[in-house]
C-alpha cells in the first residue's frame, strides 16, 4: 500500500467546507484557499508506462512520475508528469538553475519533448497531464478528445468542466479545480527538488492549459513569470466557449456559476508576476477582447506578442515561439529583456508609439483591420510598414479610413517580437 501524504487526509474534510459555500464561490477565487496545494506532494515512479513511452523519455533524458493530486470524489487522485532537468555541469556555481511548469492543451497531455526542450534552455521543467490520464496510445482525432489512457486514480476528464456543473457536481470534483490543483501540486513538487531555485520558477501554458495557467498565476504567488499562449479569462464573454456557456440549459445561473467559480478572471485581478501574453490576431478561440481584458486586469505589468495570423496548436506553434525563452531568460538568468512599449496614442489619424529597448529594433509595423462586425477569427488583419529612423525610440503611421482596430508590432534585431496597443 503506498503511503499517502498528510494533506490527502485532510482535503475531504476541507472539501466539505468550502462545499457548504457554494452559492458563495468568493472563495475559489481567493489565493488563500489555494495554500492548501502549497505543501510537496508525495511522488511515485511511474510504472504504469509501457516501454514505448519510457524510452522516448530516456532517450529525451527525462522520467516519467506519479505526484499526488487533489482528492476526487471524496478519494486521492494521482497525477502523471514528465520531468527533466540540466547535468550538475551545466547548472550554477550554487548547483541550482530555475525552473518552468509547462501546462498542454485541449487533445494534449504530457510531452517529453517539451520538457527535454527547456532542460536544453538550462531550465528544469515539469509538464503535467491535467486529464487524469497517461501518454499512452495515439494522439487523439479531435482538438479537445480525452482519448489518452486513463489512470485508474486520476482526475476527472478536461476540458472546461460544462457537464460536471450541470449534473451538479461538487465544486471541488469540477475539471476546472482538479486540473488547477494539478498544476498548483506540480509547482510544489517541482519547488521542492535541490536542483530547482524556488526564487526562479514560472508557468506556460496553452491554449486550456494557458486558462489553467492564468488561474494557477492568480493563484499561486510563488511563480515569478508566467507565459499563457492563446488562452485566457472572461471565456463566458468571449471564446469558443462562450455559446456552449451560454446554452448551459439555457440557465443563465448556471452560465453566471461557471464564470463565477472557475473563469481565470476571478483568480488574475490577484497576479502580480510579470506576464508575456502570445496570441495571433485569428485565434480561433481566444479573440483580441477576451485576451486584452484579462491582461489588462492583472496587478502585473503585461507584455504581449501578437504575430499575424499565428497557428494554434502544441508543438512549436505554442511551445517554442522565441519569445517565450527571452521573456523567462530576463526574469530568471539575467537576460536581454523584450523591447518595452511605453505609449500608444493617436491623433487626428496619426497613431504613434514610443519604446526602450536594449536591442535596436528591425521593423516596426502597423496591424490593423477595417472589420468591427465578423467574428474575431475571421477578421482581415493587414500590416503596413511604420514610419520611423533607425535608432529612435518612437515610430508613427497614419491609420488607414475605416480603421476599426489596430495596433503595433515591434520586432528587434533578435527576431523578438512584441505588440503594444492603444
Amino acid at each position: 500500500m503506498k503511503t499517502r501524504f498528510l494533506p490527502a487526509l485532510i482535503f475531504p474534510l476541507f472539501t466539505l467546507a468550502v462545499q457548504a459555500e457554494e452559492s458563495s464561490p468568493a472563495a475559489l477565487n481567493d489565493p488563500a484557499f489555494w495554500k492548501t496545494y502549497h505543501v510537496t506532494p508525495a511522488s511515485w515512479p511511474a510504472e504504469e508506462i509501457d516501454a514505448a513511452v519510457r524510452r522516448r523519455a530516456e532517450e529525451a533524458g527525462v522520467r516519467a512520475l506519479l505526484y499526488e493530486g487533489a482528492v476526487y470524489q471524496g478519494k486521492p487522485t494521482r497525477v502523471f508528469a514528465f520531468y527533466g532537468a540540466p547535468p550538475p555541469e551545466k547548472r550554477g556555481t550554487d548547483g541550482k538553475v530555475p525552473g518552468i511548469i509547462l501546462v498542454h492543451g485541449g487533445g494534449g497531455t504530457a510531452f517529453e519533448s517539451w520538457v527535454k526542450l527547456w532542460v536544453d534552455r538550462g531550465y528544469a521543467a515539469l509538464a503535467m497531464d491535467t486529464c487524469g490520464a497517461l501518454p499512452l496510445g495515439k494522439k487523439p482525432e479531435g482538438r479537445f478528445a480525452n482519448d489518452w489512457h486513463r489512470l485508474p486514480d486520476g482526475g476527472p476528464m478536461g476540458w472546461g468542466g460544462f457537464e460536471q456543473l450541470l449534473k451538479g457536481e461538487p465544486a471541488l470534483d469540477n475539471w476546472m479545480h482538479q486540473a488547477t490543483a494539478a498544476v498548483l501540486l506540480g509547482h510544489s513538487w517541482l519547488l521542492a527538488q535541490p536542483e530547482v531555485d524556488p526564487q526562479r520558477t514560472g508557468i506556460t501554458g496553452i491554449s486550456w492549459g494557458a486558462v489553467l495557467a492564468c488561474r494557477a498565476a492568480g493563484a499561486d504567488p510563488r511563480f515569478q513569470f508566467a507565459v499563457p499562449v492563446y488562452g485566457c479569462g472572461f471565456l463566458h464573454e468571449s471564446s469558443a466557449w462562450a455559446r456552449q456557456l451560454g446554452r448551459l440549459k439555457n440557465d443563465a445561473d448556471a452560465t453566471l456559476l461557471w464564470s463565477h467559480r472557475y473563469d481565470p478572471s476571478g483568480l488574475l485581478v490577484h497576479a502580480r508576476m510579470p506576464f508575456l501574453w502570445v496570441n495571433g490576431t485569428n485565434d480561433f478561440a481566444f479573440p483580441l477582447d477576451a485576451w486584452l481584458k484579462s491582461a489588462r486586469s492583472t496587478l502585473a505589468p503585461s507584455a504581449y506578442c501578437m504575430p499575424l495570423r499565428m497557428s494554434h496548436a502544441h508543438g512549436g506553434s505554442g511551445e517554442n515561439p522565441p519569445e517565450i525563452q527571452a521573456f523567462a531568460d530576463s526574469i530568471t538568468r539575467g537576460g536581454v529583456p523584450l523591447a518595452k512599449p511605453l505609449s500608444v496614442t493617436v491623433q487626428e489619424g496619426r497613431a504613434r508609439v514610443t519604446w526602450e529597448a536594449q536591442k535596436p529594433m528591425a521593423k516596426v509595423e502597423l496591424l490593423f483591420t477595417k472589420d468591427d462586425v465578423s467574428p474575431w477569427k475571421d477578421r482581415l488583419w493587414e500590416s503596413l510598414p511604420a514610419q520611423w529612423t533607425p535608432g529612435d525610440s518612437h515610430a508613427e503611421a497614419t491609420l488607414p479610413e475605416g480603421t476599426a482596430h489596430w495596433f503595433f508590432h515591434l520586432t528587434d534585431k533578435r527576431g523578438l517580437a512584441v505588440s503594444a496597443f492603444p
